[in-house]
């Protein structure tokens, strides 16, 4: 009963007007702890924790822990996030060759923010060694979403190219299409066109 009636507070929360500032974030914080947060799906349990509401600091380690649990269930923004908290090292220790790795899971299923972190990490040399022709690769596939910045990204990684290597990744570029892999498939390595790549 008191579960229900947590879920009935909790859906209560997302109408407008609802109760004041305070009690909302105080019945987030009950239905979040009793499982029965509005759409409380495991992504965006973690998401909560990895942001501020109503001054309560943010809870890096538990945010990964949700991150986790949904990447277990296959949730791509998942291993992005994932990612994202390897390459800062928030809620665990700083490591770019398992943000690679996370980052890939996610980039090779579609993800956009994935395939541009991935592009970033290639142009850096971070947690792999620096390959102007993979962030090119990565970026291209990005610039695919639309996005202006991954667009410039592209284009910048593009002009360190010469026009033969550009034009032979933009061929791979045009046959991408997102993969639907296991997380343990793509871990070894993003599986990229080897011929010509390096």
């Amino acid at each position: 009963l008191r579960q229900l009636t947590l879920l009935i507070l909790a859906l209560f929360l997302v109408v407008p007007g609802s109760a004041s500032r305070a009690a909302d974030a105080e019945q987030r914080q009950l239905a979040f702890a009793a499982g029965t947060a509005p759409a409380a799906s495991d992504i965006l349990r973690g998401k909560y924790y990895a942001q501020n509401h109503d001054g309560q600091k943010k809870d890096y380690r538990a945010a990964m822990t949700w991150c986790r649990k949904a990447a277990a269930g296959g949730d791509i923004e998942a291993y992005y996030l994932i990612g994202e908290y390897y390459e800062d090292g928030r809620g665990v220790a700083q490591d770019y060759s398992k943000a690679r790795n996370w980052y890939c899971a996610a980039a090779m299923r579609g993800n956009p923010e994935a395939q541009a972190a991935l592009g970033g990490f290639y142009e850096h040399g971070l947690g792999v060694s620096k390959d102007l022709e993979q962030a090119y690769y990565w970026f291209g596939l990005a610039a695919m979403s639309g996005n202006e910045d991954y667009i410039r990204e592209r284009d910048h990684a593009a002009h360190r190219l010469s026009s033969r290597q550009a034009k032979y990744i933009r061929r791979y570029l045009g046959l991408w299409q997102p993969a639907h892999l296991t997380a343990t498939t793509v871990f070894g390595g993003c599986p990229l066109p080897s011929d010509g790549l390096r």
